[in-house]
């Protein structure tokens, strides 16, 4: 260690002046030439028994100064903290001296080397190398045998030695430069003085032939000239003096010697012309540059003919890690005993410039330990370890192959990144082959550009990783360069992060080979709604399940591309919520983007399917089969919002819509605000702050509160966001809807509808229908367009209170398989199912009261009207005493008790339906209307209020057994009617009044009226006839079995014969109508069991009671 400054100004000029200086001589001070002090005659310490010995009291003086040196504290000053001092550094030197064991130089040598190599590990490369040139120097001072000093003996340098390393510290500023001007010094010493020579002289100023110029008065430059002129001439002219031998000249000189003395000459020389020589200052200079130039070059490690300062030749050194790889490559290498290589010529690089290696290939830099591998079209593949790539001394080649592999890795997949990155950004100007310019969608290049900050970030590591090994060489700073370092660093910092991204990529095209760098193909590959969904999905589950793993690192990073990514998906959803329908009301305006999970049908504003099938949720071209959800093009975390956005931007465009007509409030749009959302991050930072309830836990990213509470997780952000999403669609959607309750009057359109259709004005239908019917029995055409509605509109301005529109309804027959007549309707209920009505809502009820529902609502009102039929038919039957005279008293009751049960089944048929099922549907319609929030909710609750009516009618296809049963019970009331009216001999079945005349009183019992009596076609099949006859025994049994299963027959009336016997007619209805009935009972039953509701099964239930009368 170098000594303080002070130390060698402070020291006087001694007898040892004359060789070198040593570190660890005397100072020479005042302190050796006075008295002793009162440290060396004051009486023994408490702290020690022994009598003070010779050596300290010649250690006295010495410790004296030392203390006044390094301390700077001196008697006269500060005597307590000087004496201190003192006392302590005489403890350490005595533990050290007599109590303590002395070392040798190897130990000395060891303890040195040790130095240095801790230096290098902390990459002071420049200390570690100044302390080796000290310890070589110290070795060869005490290999020559001599006396460093007159004080300092060879014997005693190790515990010189052993004293400098206790004292030593650690290094600062000033050591580290005195070090770097150690090794400076010592690797390009100076030159030596090469003293004067005659050389020099001669090369100074005045040259030969110019001593004389100027003296004794001569012009400048005469005496040269003459000289020169004499030479040039060469004895040709005679000369200018006399003189012309050698004595005169030689008596001339002690002439003028003698009257120099004599004579004084007043000789004025001129001034000499100063001339600079700079050719050795550039030649100076040029030999620093080419020396810096030089010490550049030897730190380059990367050209090839650099060689590591090291040893590889040395042996194998279990204390020397160096030693490690060239021993195992001299073992790998040699065969047989045979070397196959040259460990020698084997390049070997220091590990921190490795580091530095591996630092330029993860930011795309050359190296010279990887290489980049194309195919054959030249497109980039990998990054893979060179077969050249230099070794590193302690590492073997398995292991070091091991490190560099994971960072070939990591290179490799950042390398593909960046080329995707970089295509995307290029195809912003790219145009199609024909001519037509194309982009890929937003969502994608959203996603490179958050790819290449992620990537970007990974440079900036680098760059102050690299800075830091640069700092570490000139500050005092502790910094561990290794590879397993680096990994460890890198790991820690983006763990998985880069493969992840890959793998995304990947999957998103997965029909395209990496590198991705064609963005045509890109733009091929699918809809621009597909890759957008299905890129935000593979993102957004891969986070999740980084999370799930503990990875927080890499979900962390992937949650921040994936809420960049989302940011075009969310600026559409945000002006889908705020501005409603794009485009105006005609088709084929829509500006839906074509990356947005929502898409127009084209359908205009006027089409009555507009609502339900203009705007719909995106789906994929390619249907997955058994999958209906994948088919969505819609992200996951906006799938359990998706329908509530696509009604609110719905409901706000049918608003915007109104507000143009004037149908709505001029204030409506105004107090319902139409501000677009936030951005994307901004909008997730502020609900998690809501969320946490911290104002600061968040920071200025969304990720913090989801980096630090591991409570969260990745389904709690689409909990979020349907929890702050759903407030405003519902608000949107209530203004919608009680403007149509208000504004339009739904309430009032629905009360029409359910007075005409299920006949709660049983008033004013009831006259429709007795003009219907007597049209019927007059066997005159009532199926004519403007009588039906010329009918209806005399029967609703007939009522005092006018509870229908007239002109919004229009009645109309539509033949069926057979065209209808007067006859046909008049024999058969099944006649009247032509008949159809039509309601025309005004805008925009029409999506609520659409096609189907109108159809459905036309299905239970033929129904009624069959039934209304079927009872008016019942209910003009009368029996009166001049009917029944002439009648046998058995055939009178039977007539009675069949019009009884078909009058009683009618009767039990049409209070089901009125009371138990349509009542109860419209009074529980009206009370989940009162709770509705949205437009489309309250379609969705008309439509399952229209399918429960429908099945409790049995007009669905579950109950169309039992519908065919009821219509054969009524036909059978139709039958009857006729057979009644044949005995009284009125064709009019309005008013049947049975004349005695007509009456046969007289059964013919023969072979040929039963024979007859079999041809008549009956309404059910021969089985359940059979089984209701009474003179079977196993009527009972077989009935039990009996269940709904079997279809009953149609009958068709035309087929009956007209010339069967009345009577006889009369118990074949008997019995067909108790085979119905039971039918319809048991099917009830079935239909009870088997519901889906306990509401629908109770309906059932009530039928099924009522049926079982039949039986008493």
């Amino acid at each position: 260690m170098n000594r303080p400054p002070s130390s060698h100004s402070m020291r006087p000029p001694s007898s040892a002046a004359s060789r070198p200086a040593s570190s660890l001589s005397r100072p020479s001070s005042s302190a050796s030439h006075r008295t002793a002090s009162r440290l060396s005659n004051r009486p023994v310490s408490r702290h020690s028994t022994k009598p003070p010995t010779r050596q300290s009291i010649r250690v006295a003086p010495l410790i004296q100064s030392l203390v006044s040196l390094v301390t700077g504290f001196t008697e006269e000053n500060d005597e307590t903290a000087y004496n201190d001092a003192i006392e302590l550094a005489s403890k350490k030197i005595d533990s050290v001296t007599k109590q303590g064991m002395g070392i040798d130089m190897q130990t000395v040598e060891a303890r040195l080397k040790g130095l240095a190599k801790k230096s290098r590990i902390k990459s002071r490369d420049t200390l570690a190398d100044a302390l080796d040139i000290s310890r070589a120097s110290l070795r060869v001072e005490a290999e020559r045998e001599s006396d460093l000093d007159s004080e300092i003996k060879t014997s005693r340098l190790p515990d010189h030695m052993q004293f400098l390393l206790a004292l030593a510290s650690v290094p600062s500023d000033d050591t580290l430069e005195y070090a770097s001007r150690l090794v400076e010094a010592t690797r390009n010493p100076p030159l030596p003085d090469p003293g004067l020579t005659w050389k020099d002289i001669l090369a100074e100023e005045p040259f030969e032939g110019q001593h004389w110029e100027g003296v004794y008065g001569l012009p400048t430059g005469s005496v040269k000239s003459e000289f020169m002129h004499s030479a040039d001439s060469d004895d040709e002219s005679p000369p200018l003096s006399p003189i012309s031998d050698d004595d005169d000249l030689e008596n001339l000189s002690l002439n003028d010697q003698t009257e120099e003395s004599e004579v004084s000459f007043d000789v004025q020389t001129p001034p000499l012309e100063e001339e600079h020589n700079t050719a050795p200052g550039l030649l100076s200079q040029a030999l620093l540059l080419r020396e810096e130039l030089e010490s550049l070059q030897r730190k380059q490690y990367w050209r090839d003919n650099w060689r590591t300062d090291a040893d590889v030749s040395r042996p194998f050194d279990i204390s020397d890690a160096a030693t490690l790889g060239p021993s195992l490559e001299r073992n790998l290498d040699t065969a047989e005993g045979v070397v196959l290589t040259n460990v020698e010529n084997k390049k070997y690089i220091n590990e921190h410039d490795a580091v530095r290696e591996v630092l330029l290939t993860l930011q795309s830099h050359s190296s010279i330990i990887f290489r980049t591998h194309y195919d054959e079209a030249g497109k980039f593949q990998a990054i893979k370890i060179s077969e050249t790539a230099p070794m590193l001394l302690h590492f073997s080649r398995a292991s070091q192959a091991s490190l560099l592999s994971v960072f070939a890795t990591h290179a490799t997949s950042l390398a593909h990144l960046r080329l995707f990155s970089k295509a995307v950004v290029s195809s912003v100007t790219q145009t199609s082959s024909s001519g037509e310019k194309w982009h890929l969608a937003r969502t994608v290049e959203a996603f490179a550009e958050a790819v290449d900050a992620q990537v970007r970030k990974v440079s900036l590591w680098c760059s102050n990783r690299e800075e830091v090994m640069l700092r570490s060489m000139s500050k005092d700073v502790a910094v561990v360069v290794s590879l397993l370092d680096l990994s460890k660093a890198f790991r820690d910092e983006f763990s998985e992060t880069f493969p992840s991204l890959l793998d995304i990529l990947s999957s998103t095209f997965r029909n395209l080979p990496l590198p991705l760098d064609d963005c045509s193909a890109m733009h091929r590959q699918g809809s621009p709604s597909t890759q957008s969904s299905t890129l935000l999905d593979a993102l957004f589950t891969k986070a999740q399940s980084m999370r799930t793993f503990g990875d927080m690192k890499t979900s962390t990073a992937l949650m921040e591309v994936f809420i960049a990514t989302a940011e075009p998906v969310w600026r559409m959803s945000s002006r889908w919520l705020s501005d409603g329908i794009f485009g105006t009301t005609t088709p084929g305006t829509s500006h839906l983007e074509d990356e947005f999970y929502i898409e127009s049908n084209e359908l205009s504003v006027s089409d009555r399917d507009f609502w339900s099938d203009g705007h719909v949720l995106r789906t994929a071209t390619l249907l997955q089969a058994g999958d209906q959800d994948d088919s969505l093009c819609v992200p996951v975390f906006l799938r359990p919002t998706a329908d509530s956005l696509l009604s609110a931007g719905k409901s706000m465009g049918l608003l915007r819509i109104l507000d143009d007509q004037g149908d709505i409030k001029p204030d409506v749009l105004k107090n319902l605000g139409t501000t677009q959302l936030p951005a994307f991050r901004q909008f997730l930072t502020d609900a998690l702050k809501a969320l946490t309830d911290e104002s600061d836990s968040g920071g200025d990213s969304p990720l913090e509160a989801f980096r630090h509470d591991r409570s969260l997780t990745i389904d709690d952000f689409t909990l979020i966001l349907r929890e702050r999403l759903l407030p405003r669609c519902q608000t949107v959607e209530k203004t919608l809807l009680r403007v149509l309750f208000s504004d339009c009057q739904f309430f009032e359109h629905l009360s029409s509808i359910e007075g005409l259709f299920i006949m709660h004005k049983g008033d004013a239908m009831a006259d429709f229908c007795e003009i219907i019917f007597s049209k019927m029995d007059e066997r005159k055409s009532w199926i004519d367009f403007h009588f039906l509605n010329s009918a209806f509109r005399d029967t609703v301005d007939y009522q005092r209170n006018k509870w229908i529109n007239s002109a919004l309804v229009r009645l109309t027959y539509r033949a069926l398989s057979s065209s209808p007549d007067s006859s046909t309707a008049r024999q058969s209920v099944r006649g009247i199912a032509g008949l159809c009505v039509e309601y025309a809502a005004p805008f925009p009820l029409y999506y609520i009261f659409d096609q189907p529902c109108i159809q459905a609502y036309n299905e239970i009102f033929v129904l009624l009207v069959q039934l209304r039929r079927a009872k008016t038919v019942l209910d003009g039957i009368l029996f009166r005493r001049n009917v029944t005279f002439g009648l046998r008293a058995s055939e009178s009751k039977a007539l009675y008790a069949t019009r009884g049960r078909l009058s009683w089944i009618v009767n039990t048929i049409y209070n089901f339906i009125g009371q138990n099922v349509l009542q109860v549907e419209t009074l529980r319609l009206r009370e989940q209307l009162a709770n509705a929030v949205s437009l489309d909710e309250v379609i969705i609750l008309h439509r399952s209020h229209l399918e429960r009516m429908t099945l409790g009618c049995f007009l669905d296809s579950k109950t169309a057994n039992v519908r065919k049963a009821i219509l054969s019970i009524l036909d059978l009331c139709m039958v009857f009617g006729r057979n009644f009216a044949s005995l009284s001999g009125d064709a009019n079945l309005s008013s049947i009044d049975a004349s005695r005349l007509s009456i046969s009183v007289s059964r013919h019992k023969s072979r040929r009226l039963r024979r007859q009596n079999k041809d008549v076609i009956s309404f059910l099949d021969s089985r359940p006839l059979s089984l209701l006859d009474d003179d079977s025994e196993d009527s009972d049994s077989d009935t039990e079995n009996f269940t709904a299963d079997r279809e009953p027959e149609e009958v068709d009336v035309s087929l009956h014969q007209e010339e069967s016997d009345p009577f006889s007619k009369n118990e074949k209805i008997s019995a067909d109508l108790d085979g119905l009935v039971r039918f319809v009972r048991y099917s009830v039953e079935s239909l009870s069991t088997n519901a889906s509701s306990n509401k629908d099964a109770g309906a059932f239930e009530v039928l099924s009671f009522a049926l079982q009368d039949w039986d008493l």
